[in-house]
């Protein structure tokens, strides 16, 4: 399956700081920040063009952030469950797992969210989105600490 998703993705799919000629005749020209126009020879300089952009740092954080609270929550959640609901280590356990395979929905669903507002509002959508659900994340971790019932497994 890895194998056959990764001839697929480097088949199928342009991700290029220099886009193909077909993508370019398939697209609108690259367009960043302000209408300025992205030209990069190499790696190093598109390296260099997006560490520059104050909005590459701000997305850097909130990954950060996010995939930070991700972990502590796996770590910490299968004690939470045990402690708090009183359920048994293998149910705990189980519950605990969803929080990690969410993250097939999660990340996939998010990446689409902010990949269209990026192409309806620019970069200023993409974090906006991503803000958005950031904040939402910490807003349900706010939420889950204030439930004292649990259904019976």
């Amino acid at each position: 399956l890895a194998l056959i998703t990764g001839v697929s993705v480097f088949l199928l799919s342009d991700d290029s700081p220099i886009p193909s000629k077909a993508h370019q005749r398939s697209t609108r020209r690259l367009i960043v920040d302000e209408g300025e126009q992205q030209k990069t020879d190499t790696i190093k300089d598109s390296i260099w063009f997006a560490a520059r952009k104050p909005a590459t740092w701000f997305l850097f954080i909130h990954y950060m952030m996010c995939f930070g609270v991700e972990l502590t929550m796996l770590g910490a959640i299968g004690k939470y469950f045990t402690d708090v609901y009183g359920l048994t280590n293998e149910a705990a356990s189980a519950v605990a797992s969803v929080f990690g395979w969410m993250n097939l929905f999660a990340r996939g669903s998010g990446g689409w969210a902010s990949d269209i507002s990026n192409s309806r509002f620019g970069l200023k959508g993409r974090i906006w989105t991503h803000a958005v659900f950031l904040v939402l994340e910490g807003l349900f971790v706010i939420v889950m600490a204030f439930v004292n019932t649990f259904p019976q497994l």
